[in-house]
């Protein structure tokens, strides 16, 4: 391990575990981490920052939106969050997107037109679907197209946070 660098080799690859800033919509900074993959030498590591743990919420409730960005603010997970499909379409952090919270309903192009778009896509972003809309054939929709988990207005904080936390662990 060169003793200039406080990252080091772990078995045959370079691993690094770091934190970076996020400034959410108020101007507030916040840290969360990020990841480095696995690679043969620190150049290649450095050079291969994958996704940071960010998080999309894309609900036309202003009040949904404000409450799950500050939910997942206060422990730690950036959150942005868009009115509309389109909205978040056109944004450029989607890139950096791990887990995708939708709702059903929002004006426009629908949750479920958006998920079969990111699945079409082959973005391989894991999709929530927080909604209202407590219909069998929605939800089954929504599973067949690939859904995570598919949560009913309204959920438990806990249930919710859980759900995220396993797409943002197993969903890249």
């Amino acid at each position: 391990m060169n003793r200039q660098d406080p990252r080091g080799f772990l078995g045959d690859g370079f691993v690094e575990r770091t934190r970076a800033t996020y400034r959410s919509r108020a101007g507030i900074s916040r840290s969360y981490p990020v990841q480095y993959v696995e690679l043969s030498s620190p150049r290649e590591a450095r050079l291969a920052l994958t996704r940071p743990l960010l998080t999309a919420l894309v609900d036309d409730d202003e009040a949904i939106r404000e409450a799950v960005v500050d939910l997942l603010e206060s422990v730690g997970l950036p959150c942005i969050s868009f009115e509309s499909a389109e909205q978040y379409l056109v944004d450029p952090r989607r890139t950096d997107v791990r887990c995708l919270i939708l709702d059903v309903n929002l004006p426009g192009m629908s949750g479920l037109e958006l998920h079969r778009c990111i699945v079409e896509a082959h973005d391989g972003t894991p999709v929530l679907f927080l909604t209202s809309v407590d219909d069998p054939p929605v939800r089954e929709r929504a599973m067949q197209l690939g859904a995570r988990i598919f949560f009913s207005k309204p959920v438990d904080s806990a249930l919710l946070l859980s759900g995220i936390q396993g797409c943002l662990t197993d969903g890249c």
